[in-house]
């Protein structure tokens, strides 16, 4: 626009120059300034042509440079140093502001984790009350090896302990109370004769070695058929797992089948081998881990 209106003025290299000076000659003698007008916050010299000089009070002078670089490095010696923080896997880090997620951390848990969860989720609730079964028996057989340890000192608790053990068993929703006097109402799936004995222990009344022979031979039976069906159960999910591609021992777990203590007169069977020993013949005989339990009750292990 400024070439054009004024004839002498022509532009050259993005420049404009006056040729009426200098010879004619573009140089910086004849130099008015850039065809597209002063950069921005600049404004044309007019002491010296071809020339520009910053605005006052704009951004291009000097005072306005020098305050803005006074602004970053106070503001720069002000900051708090990023420090590092620790975040628990899988935890999430929130903007303090705008409460937006910024970072997320890795999670530690396995692949397949998921699965593996619902395999157990869904074996545990198919194992029903085999659970408080297993505890039921734990106890009864806690009770007996009690007692059997300390024949000089007998005491009813661990009679109690043993009928208690053996009513969880038979009735895992009991309300009954180890110590608390058991009836027909809060002992629903128990026989009265099991509630009188259990009462009459409460009473300081001892079992005999007949008695006790027969309620741990009784609670060895339950537990054998319930852990009959939840070694079922445990294969039947170990195998899903294989399928799925994921690990049977995180997806399903037992507990160890006890090992009951034995009671009075040892069996005149003779013992050629350690329980343990004993109990890996009978599996690879081809019986099942309840039915190995039960015949090594049999012959006095």
């Amino acid at each position: 626009m400024l070439a054009q209106s004024k004839p002498n003025y022509q532009t050259v290299g993005g420049n404009i120059y006056d040729l009426s000076k200098n010879g004619g000659v573009p140089g910086q003698g004849n130099l008015v300034g850039p065809a597209s007008g002063p950069p921005a916050g600049f404004e044309a010299d007019p002491t010296t042509p071809g020339q520009y000089r910053p605005i006052a009070g704009g951004p291009a002078t000097p005072e306005y440079k020098g305050s803005v670089a006074g602004a970053e490095a106070k503001a720069k010696s002000d900051a708090v140093p990023d420090k590092p923080i620790q975040v628990r896997p899988g935890a999430v880090v929130l903007d303090p502001n705008t409460m937006k997620p910024l970072y997320e951390a890795p999670g530690n848990k396995p692949q397949g984790f998921e699965t593996e969860d619902k395999l157990r989720t869904e074996f545990l609730k198919q194992l029903g009350t085999f659970g408080q079964v297993h505890d039921g028996y734990g106890r009864v057989i806690a009770a007996t090896k009690q007692r059997q340890d300390n024949p000089g000192t007998p005491s009813p608790a661990s009679d109690i302990g043993l009928i208690f053990g053996y009513m969880k068993m038979l009735d895992p929703g009991s309300v009954v109370r180890e110590g608390e006097y058991a009836t027909a109402k809060n002992a629903t799936g128990v026989p009265e004769r099991v509630l009188n004995a259990y009462n009459k222990a409460l009473n300081g009344e001892f079992l005999s070695d007949a008695q006790r022979k027969d309620f741990l031979g009784q609670a060895a039976e339950l537990y054998g058929a319930a852990r009959k069906t939840a070694d079922g159960v445990a294969d039947r999910y170990r195998g899903l797992a294989q399928q799925y591609g994921v690990s049977p021992e995180r997806s399903v777990y037992l507990p160890d089948m006890p090992t009951p203590p034995r009671i009075g007169q040892q069996s005149q069977a003779p013992q050629t081998a350690a329980p343990a020993a004993r109990y890996q013949q009978l599996r690879q005989g081809g019986l099942s881990a309840a039915d190995a339990h039960a015949r090594m009750l049999q012959e006095g292990f």
